[in-house]
């Protein structure tokens, strides 16, 4: 498994994942690989954007995003699957395949 974070000005991050993506290897991932880059690389204030992944909604993880006071779009359950992240990860399938 992959987990990547993307920006308007381009890549962030590629993780690659051992296991699935549970709360605490999320939070792992978003302390440890993330918050890295996005302090180099993001403006000051960015918006955090997440689909309604358990793992992105587990109590812990929404906890530990508040404690960083990282600002989150709101993201509506049952949503269709708008994220930008989403086409790229259809290119990258395509090229992997």
């Amino acid at each position: 498994m992959v987990w990547g974070a993307i920006s308007a000005s381009g890549g962030l991050v590629l993780v690659w994942l051992d296991s699935t993506l549970n709360a605490d290897n999320y939070i792992d991932i978003v302390k440890n690989d993330f918050l890295d880059n996005a302090d180099v690389v993001l403006p000051a204030g960015f918006v955090f954007q997440q689909d309604n992944a358990p793992c992105h909604t587990a109590k812990k993880t929404m906890d530990f995003l508040k404690s960083r006071n990282l600002s989150l779009l709101p993201w509506p359950p049952l949503s269709p699957d708008l994220l930008p992240i989403k086409n790229l990860w259809g290119i990258i399938s395509k090229m992997v395949y």
